[in-house]
């Protein structure tokens, strides 16, 4: 019997081609990434701004309900928001300015919505800025409807 060529069992590793397929698929991950965490950041200003239109809405309900105006104040320094007889609302960190527009020619809204007993309101838009997307809430003079801006 000749001898052969004694084979070595092999060492644990990898093979190039192995870590080459590796290398491609965390570049793969690593171009996805920005638009995975930008997507999270408009899903978070949307999460606060729902609980900012909430807030106005149950404002109006109580307007309505009690028969005595409800105010709902917004501090854009500390970026929070007020309701009677409730603490302030912060909001979360991924909201970076906050602001409370009124329509061309009126001062109404000077960080203040207000809900009228017969169901009517300032009409005002708050505006919810991140650091790259905004999200904002449009509150009708007329009927006291809030509604979100998309």
């Amino acid at each position: 019997m000749g001898r052969g060529v004694a084979m070595r069992p092999s060492e644990g590793g990898f093979t190039l081609l192995e870590l080459l397929v590796v290398i491609v698929i965390m570049g793969l991950m690593l171009t996805l990434l920005p638009s995975l965490s930008a997507g999270l950041e408009r899903a978070r200003l949307r999460a606060a701004a729902d609980e900012v239109a909430v807030a106005l809405e149950e404002s109006q309900q109580a307007a309505l309900t009690t028969g005595h105006q409800v105010d709902v104040t917004f501090d854009p320094i500390h970026l929070s928001f007020g309701r009677p007889r409730r603490p302030p609302t912060g909001l979360p960190p991924v909201v970076r300015q906050l602001s409370v527009l009124a329509p061309p020619g009126s001062a109404t809204c000077r960080d203040l919505v207000r809900f009228f007993p017969d169901g009517s309101a300032f009409s005002c838009t708050v505006r919810l800025i991140s650091a790259h997307a905004m999200e904002m809430i449009l509150i009708d003079g007329v009927t006291g409807r809030v509604r979100r801006g998309d």
